[in-house]
């Protein structure tokens, strides 16, 4: 049977690897699914790294959707070398919603869009990731427009 996601033990195994390699620095980026629905093994891993003595400096990145941002973890990032956020966001709430959605099929725009301005308060490297689909490319000048008016 295959594993769905890494353990801590292979994650002690890689930052151990890396720091026996001697390298002046590693970025370690988190994604797959949705990483903060670990956000257990992410403040783990990144104390482990804490805790060792090396001259390997760590720094991170990760690939969220944002609907699980909230205000403590967007103050862990600012304050543990996230050089960058990669944010699933389509734009407006009509193409957000049209094909992100939650299980039960709600729209989590006003989320994501609530999230993105928190982050945005406290870390500027923040990239959407906007996917563009026949569903949506007819809005794409007004996403774009809607992006960029909200990161000023």
């Amino acid at each position: 049977k295959k594993e769905k996601e890494i353990n801590f033990e292979n994650i002690q195994q890689l930052i151990d690897n890396e720091i026996k390699a001697k390298k002046e620095y590693v970025v370690l980026n988190f994604y797959g699914g949705e990483p903060l629905l670990r956000k257990d093994l992410i403040y783990k891993t990144i104390d482990y790294i804490k805790k060792q003595k090396s001259k390997t400096k760590f720094y991170f990145g990760m690939t969220t959707n944002g609907t699980l941002m909230d205000e403590q973890f967007i103050k862990y990032i600012a304050e543990n070398n996230f050089l960058d956020i990669a944010y699933s966001f389509d734009g407006a709430e009509e193409t957000q919603n049209l094909n992100r959605v939650t299980v039960d099929g709600k729209g989590i725009f006003d989320i994501v869009d609530s999230n993105a301005k928190k982050l945005l308060k406290y870390h500027k490297n923040v990239v959407a990731m906007v996917v563009v689909t026949k569903n949506n490319i007819n809005m794409l000048e007004k996403n774009i427009k809607y992006l960029i008016g909200n990161t000023k």
